[in-house]
């Protein structure tokens, strides 16, 4: 789905996404994975704390992945003696390898796949569904997890290595952080996913991590038809990369500056969609910019 062009394929990947895997109500199915997950980190966390360094990176590594594995997989694969798939540090570090290196052991994923599709029996499923315009043959169905798998762990691990470092770097933020938990949740009891409707400023700087720290571009892609934008001529078929790193950057507006109060000092209102608030809330910082910029760095 990442590389493929915008067609059939392309909407029926982005559909059996939305409507599988990312629901509100599949999400919510998926939540005892992502506690089970988070309290596995804790308890390594409170185990480590006695004065021996942590990596909290790679504990957050196993977490986005033991939790994309179970919701695209089934099951976390680890720990596994069929399939060369022993360990959990044997599975990371195969997705690692081969984002690092752009498929180079992708023989190794490749039969790991062909298991995981062995156990599940998916392709038929698929195969056989009549309202699919495009046909999932048996390497559909090994791209599709493949891209779900690579293309969400080390994404959701940045993102949460970046806060982090904010918050370590900002402690009036960190500071402001603590009270709203104290204040809402207090001591008594963990930190639930229904609670961040309560939280609005922790929820303010989980969209400014992204907001300030996000990839540079999109992926490529190629325009469909000729047009024109800001006057230049754009010929179908040329590739063409968004300028996120500019769109995210309003100058008048602290561009560089860590500041989850942005969120809060303006309301946009897109019916609970984080998404959809990143985005309008990045188009609208970048008009101004835009206009007064040479369209070609966009």
């Amino acid at each position: 789905m990442t590389w493929s062009s915008y067609g059939p394929y392309f909407s029926q990947a982005r559909k059996i996404c939305s409507m599988e895997l990312f629901s509100v109500k599949r999400l919510k199915s998926y939540e005892y994975i992502r506690v089970e997950e988070l309290m596995l980190l804790l308890i390594y966390l409170y185990e480590s704390s006695s004065g021996k360094p942590a990596t909290l990176k790679d504990r957050l590594a196993d977490v986005s992945l033991n939790v994309i594995s179970c919701m695209v997989l089934g099951e976390k694969y680890i720990n596994k003696h069929d399939n060369g798939i022993k360990t959990r540090q044997e599975f990371k570090e195969m997705v690692d390898e081969f984002v690092a290196l752009n498929g180079a052991v992708a023989e190794k994923f490749d039969s790991f796949l062909e298991h995981v599709i062995d156990e599940h029996d998916a392709r038929p499923k698929l195969a056989d569904d009549p309202t699919l315009k495009v046909k999932f043959e048996r390497h559909g169905v090994k791209g599709f997890i493949l891209d779900l798998i690579a293309g969400t762990t080390e994404t959701s691990t940045i993102m949460l290595e970046w806060a982090f470092t904010e918050l370590s770097k900002n402690p009036e933020i960190y500071n402001k952080a603590t009270k709203e938990l104290d204040r809402v949740i207090g001591n008594e009891r963990w930190v639930e996913e229904e609670d961040i409707i309560h939280l609005p400023f922790i929820d303010a700087i989980v969209k400014e991590t992204p907001h300030l720290h996000g990839a540079p571009m999109l992926m490529p892609r190629m325009a469909r038809e000729d047009c024109k934008v800001t006057g230049y001529d754009i010929r179908k078929g040329t590739q063409i990369l968004a300028n996120t790193w500019s769109i995210m950057r309003d100058p008048a507006d602290k561009p560089n500056k860590f500041y989850p109060q942005r969120f809060l000092e303006r309301s946009i209102d897109v019916k609970g969609n984080v998404l959809g608030e990143l985005i309008i809330r990045f188009l609208n910082d970048s008009i101004k910019f835009g206009q007064s910029s040479d369209p070609r760095s966009t």
